[in-house]
């Protein structure tokens, strides 16, 4: 097995803890070195180079990045889509040239990092590509007990999955009331009010970020300035909690026996769609949306829309508006369990979302415009908003597609489970009282095997590869 000498490791404060035992027990005897884009912290390097180079006049001389390149580095962040392009581009060289002195100081064999969601990390991604660095990232799988590999979230095979692995994990997933660990669903009205309510309340105290980055003299953060400049764009000044239509029920029927299409809402701003989606036009989400509903409602099918249970309250009131107003879309609420609106509907509509696996296994035909990484066989339909869409959804209608085998759906999570390793993925530190407890020993020790596990597999190339 590979073992690297020299680890770069990228991480956030909330795992300043997790990350060193986690490297010391998968790579014992490495030279690990961390970097961060917080000011006074381990490995602040990183972001006092960012923010040295921005406070001092810009360089002559070519942009690192091409002029393409920057336009898709800009686009795909939800921070510098919102802030003037020359500010971009200068935060972009700032990056690439303290990333890049840091790769050549440190020379590292690998880099541990979060799957991209930034330009920061970004940049670090496509610097590692150029050179050859391996770039190692993995994020909660929605198969329960595993953790999915991923750079940009795409899917890499990373080993083999026997059918008895892929059985198990497909009882699990046709159980009616699977939920991932990471979804925090509400199981009613009331609750998930509060919930939305609790959220516009986060949203009103992340306008405090623009103060504290000047108050904290990190001004070029990047977290604490996207979660200023997201929330100032998507503010409701007074609480709401849009449920959808109560009764939804009596609104689908009163649209007759035309087709249903379930378009279950996505979390965003988010890396599912701003780095998951080649196609850099969906990434504006709300556009894309109201495009996709004007198509379907040509095409006489009804919508039938759910909020994401992660994201109520996340939305402005007018977004909510802009979609019910078409007359084919009925607003389910969001404590409504995606797995009944699969079985009701005839199609399902994605980006990226894990419902369009789950109904695909249930032998349901999902549109996706997202390139999804769990695409595989015949029940997926590839297609594009602004160009054809239409063409889709008429071979989607025309297409009768025989009921789905359990040879299939096993083939299906097998090439799901192909790119994820077993183990916890963990997002913060554990609680200190935790941390000498025999659970997160385990957990710790099935991460690092994991781990070693997964690094193995990106340094060795599979047989079968062309």
């Amino acid at each position: 097995m590979k073992t690297p000498a020299k680890i770069l490791c990228y991480r956030r404060p909330w795992l300043k803890r997790h990350m060193p035992r986690l490297l010391g027990k998968a790579f014992p005897g490495a030279q690990v070195r961390y970097i961060c884009d917080f000011l006074g912290l381990e490995g602040e390097e990183l972001q006092r180079g960012i923010t040295t180079r921005m406070q001092a006049p810009e360089p002559a001389g070519p942009h690192p990045l091409g002029p393409d390149e920057f336009h898709e580095v800009r686009a795909r962040c939800r921070l510098l889509r919102l802030i003037d392009e020359q500010t971009a581009g200068r935060l972009c060289r700032a990056a690439w040239e303290t990333i890049a002195e840091i790769l050549n100081q440190f020379q590292p064999e690998l880099v541990v990092a979060k799957p991209v969601d930034s330009y920061v990390l970004d940049i670090l991604a496509r610097l590692c590509r150029r050179r050859g660095i391996p770039y190692f990232s993995t994020v909660a799988a929605f198969i329960n007990g595993y953790q999915r590999y991923t750079i940009y979230g795409e899917h890499h095979h990373i080993r083999e999955v026997d059918d008895q692995e892929a059985a198990q994990a497909l009882e699990r997933l046709l159980q009616q009331d699977y939920l991932p660990d990471f979804l925090d669903f509400k199981p009613s009205a009331g609750k998930t009010a509060l919930k939305s309510w609790r959220n516009q309340a986060r949203k009103l105290a992340r306008l405090a970020y623009n103060w504290y980055r000047q108050h904290a003299r990190d001004p070029y953060n990047y977290h604490y300035w996207s979660s200023w400049k997201v929330e100032a764009q998507r503010i409701d000044w007074l609480p709401h909690a849009y449920l959808g239509h109560s009764d939804w029920r009596q609104h689908l029927q009163n649209l007759g026996a035309r087709p249903k299409v379930f378009l279950p809402l996505q979390f965003i701003p988010e890396a599912t769609v701003d780095y998951y989606c080649p196609n850099l036009e969906v990434v504006d989400y709300q556009k894309t949306l109201l495009q996709v509903l004007d198509t379907f409602a040509a095409q006489g099918v009804t919508v039938v829309a759910k909020e994401h249970p992660g994201v109520v309250g996340m939305r402005r009131w007018c977004e909510y508006q802009a979609i019910a107003r078409h007359p084919n879309v009925v607003m389910v609420p969001p404590y409504v369990r995606a797995s009944h609106l699969v079985q009701l509907s005839e199609m399902v509509f994605v980006w990226t979302g894990t419902v369009g696996f789950e109904a695909a296994l249930r032998g349901k035909p999902v549109i996706h415009i997202g390139n999804p990484y769990y695409v595989q066989g015949r029940y997926f339909f590839a297609a594009d908003p602004w160009h054809d869409l239409e063409r889709v959804i008429q071979k989607v209608l025309a297409t009768e597609l025989p009921p789905i085998g359990r040879l299939e759906q096993v083939a299906m999570v097998r090439h799901y489970l192909a790119t994820c390793l077993p183990g916890f993925c963990r997002e913060v530190d554990p609680p200190a009282e935790e941390e000498a407890k025999t659970g997160y020993r385990q957990e710790l020790e099935a991460a690092a095997k994991a781990l070693r596990q997964g690094v193995n597999a990106i340094f060795t190339p599979r047989r079968d590869a062309a």
